[in-house]
């Protein structure tokens, strides 16, 4: 068995070997292979390799990119996009082979801390469930696992009637929920550096930038004060998300107010909002992805399908294996 550098054309074998070592509902399909790895901009092609045998059969994968810098907590931090190794090769190794193989030459490259999936443009927000055996391999390497899962939430909001649910939420006129336009650009970004001036100010800032439909980002105003904001999706295909979720699927998040608002249920208010907005728009199914935060959905009809675990590693010298 041999370590390889992936090569574009092995991409069919490692989607099928993808969906043979993970429970059906972390499957993907060429459209999120190609999207979230091959055409990611922090893909760190010297650490995509492919493990396979004497006769050429790929039996094991792993993919890791690098942070860009542009988000100060992931300054010189590297993520473990993916990793898996056939049922029928497992303990032999294989995992722990290429695991350190990107190690080493991420440490090389300069990285201090590796997470455990969650990148920017992610498959998996961390390690996926059942949790026993990866936990256990992510341990023996050095990693720090929260004992906390979060989870991958959905609902059918096209049978949910919102109005009819015992949710409290603040119904003042002074706040209304509306698409962005251009012109908020300025405040959106001042709402950003004083309530969430990392990863999500960053994300979005992309997103704006990037041509996207400006309208399914939701902002929650106050007069001319921007005090919130929700970022929305939907898909009416059966790729991408919609091999799980179906036609008309739609997304939510991420979603948040400003500090001096919370705990007056302006967050229900803006959630109630962006729900039946995507309602409107004739979506069906919703994900909603990366949060512990199930009970505050569920009041709105949201349960857990996909559930994880956070996991990091602090590199300290290069191991020599």
């Amino acid at each position: 068995m041999n370590i390889f550098k992936f090569e574009k054309q092995d991409s069919d074998e490692v989607i099928k070997l993808w969906n043979d070592c993970f429970l059906k509902r972390y499957n993907i399909d060429k459209y999120l292979f190609d999207e979230k790895l091959l055409n990611d901009p922090d893909l760190f092609w010297p650490c995509v390799l492919v493990c396979k045998t004497n006769e050429g059969k790929i039996i094991g994968f792993i993919a890791c990119k690098i942070s860009n810098g542009s988000i100060e907590e992931y300054k010189n931090a590297a993520w473990i996009s993916v990793l898996f190794v056939h049922p029928d090769f497992r303990r032999q190794g294989i995992a722990s082979k290429l695991y350190f193989a990107v190690e080493n030459e991420l440490y090389r490259a300069g990285v201090k801390k590796i997470f455990a999936g969650g990148e920017i443009r992610n498959f998996f927000s961390g390690i996926t469930y059942p949790f026993e055996i990866s936990k256990a391999f992510f341990v023996s390497k050095g990693f720090e696992v929260n004992g906390c899962e979060h989870y991958d939430l959905c609902a059918d909001v096209s049978k949910i009637d919102f109005d009819s649910l015992a949710v409290s939420y603040n119904k003042s006129i002074e706040y209304i929920t509306r698409p962005f336009e251009e012109k908020d650009f300025g405040e959106l970004m001042n709402f950003f550096d004083s309530e969430f001036p990392g990863r999500w100010k960053f994300e979005m800032t992309e997103f704006i930038k990037g041509g996207k439909n400006l309208n399914y980002l939701l902002i929650f105003c106050c007069k001319e004060e921007i005090k919130g904001f929700c970022k929305i999706n939907t898909g009416k295909t059966h790729v991408g998300l919609g091999i799980h979720l179906g036609e008309n699927w739609g997304a939510l998040g991420p979603i948040g107010i400003s500090k001096d608002l919370r705990g007056k249920g302006f967050g229900n208010r803006l959630l109630y909002d962006s729900l039946k907005h995507l309602k409107e728009l004739g979506v069906k199914n919703v994900n909603i992805d990366w949060t512990v935060l199930k009970d505050f959905y569920g009041q709105f009809g949201f349960h857990p399908w996909r559930s994880y675990l956070g996991a990091y590693k602090i590199l300290g010298e290069m191991n020599d294996f």
